[in-house]
């Protein structure tokens, strides 16, 4: 996402939505191969999900808050 941003120029919101697409498709692809494998283990995957969503939540959020200007002067 900072190189979306950052090096070439895309809007923060899209940048953040391009980032976000192409961790549900990677991460959704290797979760299912891990539970079709039975690697799974729900006291685990449980607790990061309902963390990971209300994080992507309060993400989204803040990019409404933070000013494009700014972001791009603050490294990392």
């Amino acid at each position: 996402m900072p190189a979306l941003f950052c090096l070439i120029g895309v809007p923060m919101p899209i940048a953040v939505g391009t980032n976000l697409l192409e961790i549900v498709f990677s991460g959704g692809l290797e979760s299912l191969l891990y539970a079709l494998d039975r690697r799974v283990d729900l006291s685990i995957v449980v607790p990061l999900l309902t963390g990971s969503a209300f994080g992507a939540r309060i993400g989204s959020a803040a990019i409404n808050i933070v000013d494009e200007r700014k972001s791009r002067s603050t490294p990392g």
